[in-house]
């Protein structure tokens, strides 16, 4: 009767520790899942913002070469080009590392046409800003997948 006794105590403080135990468990990895999620969109969020923040230091170089500014583009470029191979180490996707690589290499003739005051120069900085606005486009829908639409206006 006691070892029955003693079995049922211990079978009963094994449930209650498993019922408490399950909920807990199945909560802690939802949460494990929820915060996968959102380091791998806070990723994304930062290597957009890090395009954007390129596209705002080639678009004050663009205006310094529009003003024929051009000692004030040559900093201004310097800063960009050290941004730029930052960016482009820190960057994961092979794509983008290749789109990023291949201003990057623009470099040298950018420099040097800027010495000279060229203001033929506008021409490859523009293309370089289309380059860098169509990484930092958002991805298109996966195919399949429904556009989101605006919820309609409320009736009257």
């Amino acid at each position: 009767m006691k070892t029955f006794l003693f079995l049922l105590v211990v079978v009963l403080i094994g449930g209650a520790y498993f019922a408490g135990y399950l909920p807990q468990h199945q909560r802690l990895v939802e949460s494990q899942r929820e915060l996968q999620a959102a380091q791998t969109q806070l990723a994304d969020v930062q290597a957009r913002m890090r395009l954007y923040i390129l596209q705002s230091r080639l678009a004050r170089m663009i205006e310094s070469v529009r003003g024929r500014n051009y000692g004030d583009a040559a900093k201004l470029s310097t800063e960009f080009f050290d941004d730029l191979r930052s960016t482009t180490s820190q960057t994961q996707d092979a794509q983008v590392r290749s789109e990023l690589e291949a201003v990057l290499t623009l470099r040298d003739s950018v420099t040097m046409r800027l010495a000279v005051g060229d203001p033929a120069i506008l021409d490859v900085l523009n293309g370089a800003m289309n380059r860098l606005r169509q990484l930092s486009e958002p991805s298109p829908a996966p195919v399949g997948a429904e556009p989101t639409a605006p919820a309609p206006p409320p009736a009257n």
